[in-house]
């Protein structure tokens, strides 16, 4: 810095050259911060170390906080340590006294240590205000010696003196040794250079004079007093140091209390002194007591001085307390700083150049030295101090002659130097700092770095050591700074990536880089950093444009700035090695887990494309018709593989063929001694091929631009049983170690093709095994021979309720229980018979299988021993199949043959009961006719008559139990059948009846016995449930139907009739079967009445259902399809009127009583009547009378004639005699089928038996009539 300007901060200056030293006189506090804060201001922001020396007035907290005033971020140069701010008695007193050398040494150590730290220079002042008057020349004269200190170092130095302080003298001595000073004259300040001594004392002088007309502001206290002590005046700065508000109070005051003890009887001494004419000095210190008890020390001046003409006395009181403080602080200070020299580690002399009379330095003088001196050069004080150093280390000039120059020229141009040196007397390293204070004088600080030397030139050793290391090591090395540039590589890296080291140093580790994104290697740089190193792979790029894999070990290194040392591993064959271990693992793995075959295939594609990275992968398989198709490929195109995959080994001709047939010959380049061929340029090759040769083969992959080629052959032991096929468009693609890869693996995927091959030949034959056994209705159970379960077939899972993985090994006694159903005794076990006797055996009869969950079912099964190949027993199969509804069925064929026997009785009952019904009814309706309707006789016959009707329906529900049979039809309304029926089924019950019956119901078509059955069974199965009363409702109402699927109905209109009951209910099991027959919850019920009653209603094309809940009762919804017809009105029967007629009429029937009947109602209607007694019998006679002429115009028959013609086949054979013959049927089968259906057999009316006169009169008369 010295010669370099640099900026002072101060305005009226400007900049400074280094070296600069001056002063500054200030009055206040504010003085001081007006000049030192932007001075240390400007050094701070410059790059200067800066250093405070405070006093009072300003100490050091006050300077602190003016500084943070000036500069927000002051705190931040404090924790830096750019800047201290000590008080002055640790700089100036340390030990207790000034030395003046030791300062100067000081600085010259603050410097030394500022440009060690990088700063550009040191910048420091120091406060003068804690001088006393004893030290002011001894610290003249070391302004003199920083002078020349400061002129030749990199140091800015300002000292700032109390104008208070000062004399007319003082103010010359320091102004003299500055080379400016600063001083505010009229508020403004100004530049005194040293040159203008006149104008310096110009000044005093004027300073004084403001002095004397400024009494009353000057800041020192001041008293005009008479000799004899008497006050003559006081300024105002008296009345503060005392603590008085005014001079009256101050004067009233006593003497004795304003002064302490000890100061007051000095006072009193120096009075007496002065009474008696001796000498008293004129300025001296006392202590006082202020006005409020504070004791302050006073320095104090008096001299005689002119007051108003007459001589008087001027006596100054400056307040020193603060300096007394400071002083008792330098004091301690100073004994410190002395503390500090003794013991301070580096050596310390303090020397005097010898010259000789050339001016040139010839010896030194040893004038002082430090503890550390003695202990890092082991001479002992006594034996340096004050002697030539050749006196003390007398081969110094004849081992290091250079030392002696180097100090002299220090001495002499006060310039300081540094330097290290083997200092060879004594056998030791030393670092020296060399300053002069004053011309031929200088200090030498110094340190013993013996060790350190010895360490730098173990670590220069062991740098050589690290590049050999690294420069002959295998593994490639990088030395990088943070930002990813090469700072220094080996040879091993440049050979394994192709560039030279210059080429290297000019790159950045993302230039080399091969896989990672920026991003990712930044976080490894972070992490290295952070962490102190990482470990990772990654790939590298080449010059030639190689990828290498490598292994990359990264390590922080902070010495000499932030570095990472790397080490890089070619990992790349290790890599190629785990590479092949995958491809291998991974197709051993596909083999082991493939299922079929050419998924699997797929997958070995899929995984050697992905390995071999080729464009295109295919196996083909040699199947036994001598045909090579691809069962799997990817990467080729449609084209190629239609053209490709149909080649055959026995007609075609191409590398392909070559290899499956083992047609190569190893001593050709393209071939391998495992049989493989491989091409890296088709178009290379082909063009030194003759085009003889070229015509022999197929070539198709040149033509489809293949030009990398490669086929494997697949083997299993010496067979081949197909190859791999790989291709690529780009040249160089199919190594010969990725052909000795996949010759590798081949055999793998021929083991797995033939695995695969013979797990499905075993799963066709189990696939078949299991239809066989899936297709039987018998459970089939094998065991071994200790009768342990090995396999169930569904059936058998079904039937026993144990699952094949459940049964399995389990004893066959647990799975397969079966008892006799007569006496429910265990059956002897099966399998040990089987196992004993070797034969087939057959269960016993009436064998009962208990499933898992308690279900019991008759079986029927044998066992039979299971054999191998040998003839031995291996274990046994069982066979068995559920009979229970074999034999429920057969018990129903019984129960059935038993009921139509029933039901033939009982038509038979039904026809002759018809025919006495006919007689009866007939006869009273003739009888009916002879008498008066008034009469007690027509009454008593009507009632025979209604009688008569209700057996009719008795006789109707024989017949329809007994055959079923059609309804025959009538449309009417259902109201009055729904109430008769419910009425009558209830006669003597104790239910109630509720019904609602609107009149506007439908009507509908229905046959009304088969009707009121229905009703009748649900009414009574109502009345039942209802044991002890209670009510059943029936409703009936018009319903539509508006979508299908709503009921098992067609959309229509439909009259829905509802019998809802409060009787016991059903559970819902008993309710799924309710329609079913010969299913009953009644002890003597047959379970035909809700049968029958269902198909009767699905007859009518209706619906009938029900719901029920146990203890609430029961409901049943009946729909019956509404007629479109309207129903025919219902009159009061009118007293009947005979219908006459004419007309001959035939009559065929068996029983005489009809025969009669009729015979006498047609006679009394008018018409000529035939009798006949069966079919042949009525023919005979038709014929006869047609051919006479006279023909019969009309017939009645009988449907059924028990050992004769019926009716049935009498109207054919009358309808061939006579196209035209009007037939009427009438039988006492009233559910005959003919008789709803009569004229799609030929007859024109029908009439069931019994039938009353008028019945039978109308119908004739419409017959006759042409009605239909």
């Amino acid at each position: 810095m010295a010669g370099d300007n640099r900026k002072s901060g101060i305005d009226i200056r400007g900049d400074v050259p280094g070296g600069t030293h001056f002063c500054q006189f200030y009055e206040t506090p504010k003085d001081l911060t007006d000049i030192l804060v932007p001075y240390f201001k400007a050094g701070l922001e410059g790059n200067e170390f800066c250093m405070w020396v405070t006093a009072e007035p300003l100490v050091e907290e006050h300077a602190r906080e003016a500084m943070r005033k000036a500069m927000p971020d002051f705190d931040r140069y404090l924790e830096k340590g750019q800047i201290e701010i000590v008080p002055h008695d640790q700089w100036y007193l340390k030990g207790g006294v000034f030395d003046l050398q030791k300062v100067l040494n000081g600085w010259i150590d603050k410097l030394d240590h500022a440009l060690k730290q990088g700063y550009d220079g040191l910048r420091v002042t120091g406060n003068t205000a804690w001088l006393e008057k004893n030290d002011w020349k001894s610290f003249t004269e070391y302004e003199e010696k920083l002078n020349s200190v400061i002129a030749s170092y990199r140091m800015i130095t300002i000292c700032t003196y109390s104008l208070d302080r000062c004399g007319a003298a003082e103010i010359i001595d320091v102004v003299s040794n500055h080379q400016f000073a600063l001083i505010r004259r009229q508020d403004q300040w100004q530049l005194m250079e040293s040159t203008e001594h006149n104008q310096a004392e110009e000044a005093l002088r004027r300073t004084k004079e403001n002095f004397r007309r400024s009494l009353d502001d000057s800041p020192l206290g001041i008293r005009i007093v008479t000799a004899d002590g008497e006050l003559l005046y006081a300024n105002k700065a008296i009345l503060d140091i005392y603590g008085y508000s005014s001079i009256e109070e101050l004067k009233t005051a006593p003497v004795k209390e304003r002064y302490t003890p000890e100061s007051y009887a000095e006072h009193q001494l120096r009075k007496e002194k002065r009474r008696r004419g001796e000498y008293v000095p004129s300025d001296y210190e006392i202590s006082i007591v202020r006005n409020n008890g504070e004791i302050h020390h006073l320095e104090v001046f008096r001299k005689e001085v002119l007051w108003n003409g007459e001589t008087q006395f001027q006596v100054l009181y400056h307040d020193i307390t603060e300096r007394k403080q400071t002083e008792q602080k330098l004091r301690e200070s100073e004994e410190k700083y002395r503390s500090l020299f003794e013991n301070m580690l580096n050596g310390f002399a303090y020397c005097k150049m010898l010259v000789d009379e050339e001016n040139k330095p010839v010896d030194f003088i040893y004038l002082d030295v430090n503890d550390a001196f003695e202990k890092l050069t082991g001479l002992r004080k006594e034996d340096v101090i004050g002697k030539r150093v050749t006196e003390a280390i007398p081969s110094i000039k004849d081992l290091n002659s250079e030392i002696i120059p180097i100090y002299g020229e220090v001495a002499s141009t006060g310039k300081p130097t540094a330097f290290e040196v083997f200092f060879k007397p004594l056998d030791i390293w030393l670092t020296i700092f060399v300053y002069s204070p004053r011309k031929d004088y200088f200090v030498v600080v110094f340190d013993n770095i013996t060790e350190r030397k010895r360490l730098e030139g173990e670590r220069e050793r062991k740098e050589r050591e690290y590049q050999t290391i690294i420069q002959t090591a295998m593994d490639g090395f990088w030395l990088v700074d943070m930002q990813g540039r090469l700072l220094d590589v080996n040879d091993a890296y440049c050979q394994l990536v192709g560039y030279s080291r210059d080429e290297l140093l000019e790159i950045r580790i993302l230039d080399i880089e091969a896989i990672e994104k920026p991003e990712e290697t930044v976080a490894h740089v972070t992490k290295i950093s952070k962490v102190g190193g990482d470990r990772f792979e990654t790939r590298h790029r080449c010059k030639d444009g190689r990828i290498v894999d490598v292994e990359v070990s990264g390590n922080y290194l902070e010495i000499g700035g932030e570095r990472m040392f790397v080490f890089i591993h070619d990992i790349t064959e290790r890599k190629q090695k785990e590479k092949v271990r995958e491809f291998t693992r991974r197709l051993l793995e596909i083999s082991n887990l493939g299922r079929q075959l050419s998924p699997t295939l797929k997958e070995f594609v899929r995984v050697i494309r992905d390995y071999a990275g080729c464009d295109a992968v295919g196996i083909r398989v040699l199947d036994s018709e001598g045909n090579i198709p691809y069962q799997a490929y990817e990467g080729f195109s449609r084209e190629f593989y239609e053209s490709e995959s149909p080649l055959s080994i026995k007609s075609d001709h191409c590398m392909c063929i070559n290899v499956i047939k083992g047609d190569t010959d190893p001593c050709l380049p393209y071939y391998t001694e495992d049989g493989s061929f491989y091409m890296n340029g088709t178009t290379a090759f082909l063009a030194t091929v003759s085009e003889e040769e070229k015509g022999s083969t197929r070539n198709v992959c040149n033509e489809h631009g293949y030009e990398s080629v490669a086929l494997v052959p697949i083997r299993l032991g010496d067979k081949i049983l197909g190859l791999i096929h790989i291709a690529d468009k780009r040249t160089d693609m199919v190594p010969l170690d990725l052909v000795n890869a996949l010759e590798d693996v081949a055999p793998q995927i021929g083991l797995s093709i033939r695995r695969l091959w013979t797990e499905h030949e075993l799963a066709e034959e189990k696939e078949r095994l299991d239809v066989t056994m899936r297709s039987t209705g018998d459970g089939i159970i094998a065991t071994d021979l200790a009768g342990k379960v090995v396999l169930l077939s569904r059936v058998a899972e079904a039937l026993t309720g144990w699952t094949q993985k459940e049964a399995l090994g389990r004893s066959i006694r647990e799975v397969f229980y079966i008892i006799d159903e007569r006496n429910r005794q265990p059956i002897p076990d099966p399998i040990e018979n089987v196992v004993k006797t070797g034969r087939v055996i057959g269960l016993v009869n009436h064998a009962l299988l208990i499933s898992r969950d308690g279900t019991e079912r008759v079986i029927a099964d044998s066992g039979a021993p299971i054999h191998d190949e040998l003839g031995r027993m291996l274990g046994v199969v069982l066979v068995f199949r559920d009979i229970t509804e074999l034999r429920r069925l057969q018990e129903e064929q019984l129960k059935v043959a038993k009921l139509e026997s029933i039901g033939i009785l009982a038509g038979g009952i039904a026809h002759d009961f018809n025919n006495f019904l006919t007689a009866i009814m007939g006869n009273i309706g003739l009888a009916k006719r002879y008498v008066e309707p008034q009469g007690k006789a027509f009454e008593r016959l009507d009632e025979a008559e209604k009688a008569s009707v209700r057996a009719k329906d008795l006789t109707q529900q024989l017949l329809t139990f007994s055959k079923g049979g059609a309804p025959i039809k009538k449309t009417g309304a259902i109201s009055k059948l729904i109430k008769e029926t419910a009425v009558f089924a209830l006669s003597g019950s104790n239910v109630k009846l509720e019904l609602s019956l609107p009149e506007d119901l439908w009507a509908v078509e229905v046959d009304e016995g088969q009707m009121s059955q229905v009703l009748q069974n649900i009414v009574i199965n109502a009345d039942e449930a209802m044991p002890v009363g209670g009510t059943l409702n029936i409703r009936a109402r018009n319903t539509a139907i508006q979508r299908m699927g709503a009921l098992p109905l067609p959309k229509d209109n439909y009259v829905q009739i509802d019998l809802k009951d409060e009787g016991i209910g059903m559970s819902k099991a008993q309710l799924e079967r309710l329609f079913e027959p010969y299913y009953t919850t009644k002890q003597k019920g047959s379970g035909l009445g809700l049968a029958t009653a269902y198909s009767i209603i699905n007859n009518h094309g209706g619906y009938i259902t029900a719901e029920s809940t146990q203890n609430v009762g029961t409901t049943f919804h009946i729909y019956l399809p509404a007629s479109r017809k309207p129903a025919p009105v219902q009159k009061k029967p009118a007293q009947e009127k005979p219908i006459r007629g004419k007309g001959r009429i035939l009559v065929m029937d068996d029983e005489e009583i009809i025969r009669l009947l009729l015979s006498g109602i047609l006679t009394g209607a008018g018409y000529e009547v035939d009798l006949t007694k069966d079919g042949a019998e009525a023919v005979e006679l038709y014929r006869k009378v047609r051919e006479s002429g006279q023909p019969f115009d009309a017939v009645i028959l009988d449907l059924t004639v028990p050992g004769g013609m019926g009716g049935a086949e009498t109207v054919k054979k009358l309808l061939e005699i006579d196209p035209e013959a009007k037939v009427i049927v009438s039988s006492g089968y009233a559910t005959d089928p003919i008789m709803s259906e009569y004229k799609k057999y030929g007859f024109s009316a029908v009439v069931a038996k019994p039938y009353n006169v008028g019945q039978m009169e109308k119908t004739l008369h419409d017959v006759l009539a042409g009605k239909k």
